[in-house]
C-alpha cells in the first residue's frame, strides 16, 4: 500500500535543476560564455554566501539580487528578481504532475516534497505557490549534498508518519550524486523510482497506486 508520495522538485515537479540554476542563470546573464554549452559559474562562494544570508534572514530576496548586481555589474542594468524567475526553468511546472499530486491527496494519499533547493529558489518558489498542498516539505539547502543525502532522507521518513515501505519517493537521480552508490543506498526502505519525463511519472504512479491500493486515479 502507498500511503504517501514524496516528489523531488527538479526533474520531477519542474524541468529545472535549482541546485544548478541558481548559479548558472545569473552567471550566463552577467558573463555570457563564449561557448553556449559551457557551464561557467561566477564566484560560487559568493552565491553560497548570499544564500546563507537569506537563510539567516539577514537579507531579503530583493537584497539578494541587488547584491548580485553590485558585485558583477555595478554600472549596468540591475538584475531583478523577475528577470531571474523568467529565465530559470526551475520556475516552470510540470502541470500534469501537479495535477496528479492533487488527485493523490483527494484519495487520502499524503504528498510531500523531498528535494535539494537553494534558499533563494525555495523562497521565490514558496512565494509563487509551488509548494501549496505538499506536506511535509523536506529540503536540503546545502548544494554540496547529494539529492537526497542520507540525513535528509531519515528526516523525511520520520516526518511522514508512515512505515517507510508505504512511502514512494520519485526522484531524478539513478545514482548517488557524489559517488558510485546506488540510490537505494540513501533512500532506506522507501519505494522509489527515477523520473524520466512527466508522462512517465504520472503513468508509473497511477499504476503503482492501482496495484497496491486498488485505486484508479
Amino acid at each position: 500500500m502507498i500511503g504517501a508520495v514524496y516528489f523531488g522538485y527538479g526533474g520531477v515537479l519542474s524541468p529545472g535543476r535549482p541546485v544548478d540554476d541558481f548559479r548558472k542563470i545569473p552567471s550566463a546573464y552577467f558573463d555570457p560564455a563564449p561557448d553556449p554549452k559551457s557551464q561557467r559559474y561566477l564566484e560560487p562562494e559568493f552565491f553560497h554566501f548570499l544564500n546563507w544570508q537569506l537563510e539567516d534572514a539577514a537579507i531579503t530576496t530583493a537584497d539578494y539580487f541587488d547584491e548580485l548586481s553590485m558585485r558583477f555589474n555595478p554600472f549596468g542594468h540591475p538584475y531583478a528578481e523577475e528577470e531571474y524567475v523568467s529565465q530559470s526553468p526551475s520556475f516552470r511546472r510540470h502541470e500534469r504532475v501537479y495535477d496528479l499530486a492533487a488527485k493523490l491527496r483527494e484519495n487520502g494519499i499524503t504528498t510531500g516534497i523531498l528535494a535539494n533547493i537553494p534558499v533563494i529558489d525555495r523562497q521565490l518558489l514558496a512565494a509563487r505557490g509551488a509548494f501549496e498542498g505538499f506536506s511535509p516539505i523536506v529540503i536540503s539547502t546545502d548544494s554540496s549534498k547529494a539529492n537526497p543525502d542520507t540525513l535528509t532522507v531519515h528526516e523525511a521518513e520520520s516526518r511522514i508518519g508512515r512505515c517507510a515501505r508505504e512511502v514512494l519517493y520519485v526522484h531524478d537521480k539513478a545514482v548517488h550524486c557524489y559517488g558510485p552508490y546506488p540510490i537505494v543506498a540513501v533512500t532506506g526502505n522507501m519505494q522509489h523510482f527515477t523520473a524520466k519525463n512527466p508522462r512517465q511519472v504520472v503513468r508509473r504512479i497511477m499504476a503503482m497506486v492501482r496495484r497496491q491500493n486498488g485505486i484508479s486515479l
